[in-house]
């Protein structure tokens, strides 16, 4: 089983990308301000499509042969992937160019 936390009101950099309700299971926050989010919830899966396409307005949305989708926006990729008894998310923020120290997030 998975080991996390319940999201509670997300907040910090990554917080607009957590999906409401779910489990954040990985946060990677790099060096070049580029992060990594994998989450995992249980609800539809297209109820999660629709909140992550609401949210950051991608400019690609690849659907996959079991139902997931590649959600591709300028600086924010997200992999929806349907699994046994959940669904996982992974969410990658590209670094904007700029020292961690004077980064906005």
């Amino acid at each position: 089983m998975y080991q996390g936390t319940t999201n509670h009101g997300a907040s910090g950099p990554m917080g607009w990308l957590i999906y409401p309700g779910s489990q954040v299971v990985l946060h990677v926050a790099n060096d070049d301000g580029s992060r990594l989010l994998q989450l995992i919830s249980f609800d539809s899966i297209n109820e999660i499509i629709e909140w992550y396409t609401g949210r950051f307005c991608p400019s690609k949305r690849i659907g996959l042969p079991d139902g997931g989708a590649i959600l591709k926006g300028s600086f924010t990729t997200a992999l929806i992937l349907p699994a046994e008894s959940h669904i996982t998310v992974t969410v990658k923020r590209k670094g904007l160019g700029i020292e961690r120290a004077s980064a906005p997030w």
